[in-house]
Parts: structure tokens; C-alpha cells; sequence
């Protein structure tokens, strides 16, 4: 799998998945997953339009990932329907992630933003 994910952090889109995923402790909503995407890459200046679902197809394919079909509140008190994306194991992905340029270019201003407006 250590493999599988080193070629996808090479990639577009399955690569940022991993990476958002990494961020957010492992298991986000695919809903999350969009919106973390695009904030990603829109602060690092990059456009991407590949398509989600089968980005996550080939994470699931490959072992990378688990997906689960679930209902989810939200604030209308209402259930609607999601995917949950979960790495499949967690801390050997984020010591790999912890290495990537992309990954870290982002965190890095992620942290520079919250010290600078936490104060």
C-alpha cells in the first residue's frame, strides 16, 4: 500500500484526497472532501477538474481507502445522504504524507494564517 500511495501523492486529484485526509484525522464526509480540495488548491494557486468519484474509486481499488454509504445530520435537522471516506491506515499514510512538498507548502500556510488571525 506505502507503494500505491507514494504514486498517488505524484498524481492530481487522488493525491490531494490523501492529503485532505490526512489533514482531518483520517475520515472526512465526500462532501468535505470537495470543499477541503478546492480550498487546498485554490490557496496554493492550482485549478484542477478531475472527477471525485472516481478519484475515490481508484483510492478505494487500491486499498488506500474504506467507503460507507451513510446518513448524516445537518443543521435543518435533517438526514441526508453521504459518502464517509476513511483512510484505511491512518498513521503509516500521514508519515508518508508528513514528507510531501505539497502537504507541507499547505500546512505551512494553513498554520501562518491561524497564528496571524488567533492572536
Amino acid at each position: 500500500m506505502e507503494e500505491s500511495i507514494y504514486g498517488f501523492l505524484k498524481s492530481g486529484l487522488e493525491g490531494d484526497i490523501i492529503r485532505v485526509l490526512s489533514m482531518f484525522g483520517g475520515t472526512l464526509w465526500k462532501e468535505e472532501i470537495v470543499n477541503e480540495v478546492y480550498a487546498m488548491n485554490k490557496t496554493l494557486g492550482e485549478v484542477h477538474t478531475e472527477n471525485f468519484d472516481e478519484a475515490i474509486s481508484n483510492l478505494q481499488k487500491a486499498g488506500v481507502i474504506n467507503i460507507e454509504e451513510r446518513f448524516k445530520g445537518d443543521l435543518r435537522e435533517e438526514n441526508v445522504r453521504d459518502i464517509l471516506v476513511t483512510l484505511t491506515e491512518w498513521n503509516k499514510t500521514v508519515s508518508i504524507v508528513f514528507h510531501d512538498e505539497k502537504y507541507r507548502r499547505y500546512q505551512d500556510i494553513r498554520r501562518r494564517f491561524f497564528e496571524i488571525n488567533l492572536k
